[in-house]
């Protein structure tokens, strides 16, 4: 039980937590370093480019260390890129490179804070700078990562071109040996990645118990069995 303790599920940062989403202010404006966002690039496209279509409160942490807490923020999950709502509601990109940020929002109808990070290793098209959600935290991280992208197309003999947002969802591992992109039909990678010795056990696990590599609750399932026989 005791390292079944040990991972830490996003979900859990919602105890004891009272936030005020309407009253969030900056406390010091001299604290941020920012880029106002001049060109509007979403204009009649079907969809949302964010996370939250509005803004919510949420906490900043720099590559250097500072941290900036109660700030209203929206994740611009095309350019991969964080906002902040500046004096006269301007939107501004931070100049300064970004750890980790958090946004809190609803999550079946109750209140979540989603938490979000970078600096994993290179992974195919994906980066160290890449955000990546983190479902759970600790040794043995799961990693969302919706990679949204915009796409044109013609209806039949018209010239009028319809852009829509597309979500493309990915899950990933990282522990102490790398990163490893998940498989939605195959368990197989998500226990070898866990522990090759043991994947035995852990498909063993699933497959009792009907779990499905496509299903976020599931793949937490498995982790957290993995920490009971570890």
């Amino acid at each position: 039980m005791k390292k079944i303790i040990k991972i830490i599920l996003v979900s859990l940062f919602i105890i004891g937590l009272s936030i005020n989403f309407a009253n969030a202010q900056i406390s010091n404006w001299s604290d941020i370093s920012g880029t106002v966002i001049i060109q509007k690039n979403y204009a009649e496209v079907n969809g949302s480019p964010y996370f939250f279509d509005k803004w919510v409160n949420g906490n900043v942490v720099f590559a250097n260390g500072k941290a900036i807490k109660d700030i209203e923020l929206k994740y611009d999950q095309v350019k991969d890129e964080l906002l902040f709502a500046g004096k006269n509601n301007e939107e501004y990109y931070f100049n300064d490179p970004i750890k980790e940020f958090t946004l809190v929002g609803e999550k079946n109808n109750v209140a979540f804070v989603f938490l979000f990070r970078n600096g994993f290793p290179d992974i195919k098209y994906l980066t160290v700078k890449s955000y990546y959600e983190v479902v759970t935290d600790g040794e043995i991280k799961l990693l969302k990562k919706n990679i949204k992208s915009i796409s044109e197309t013609k209806e039949y003999n018209s010239a009028t071109t319809v852009k829509s947002i597309n979500d493309n969802f990915s899950y990933y591992l990282a522990n102490s040996t790398g990163i490893t992109q998940l498989k939605k039909d195959d368990m197989k990678v998500l226990a070898t990645a866990l522990n090759e010795q043991k994947s035995s056990l852990i498909l063993e696990y699933a497959k009792k118990n009907k779990l499905s590599p496509k299903k976020e609750e599931d793949l937490i399932k498995v982790i957290t069995f993995y920490y009971s026989i570890k």
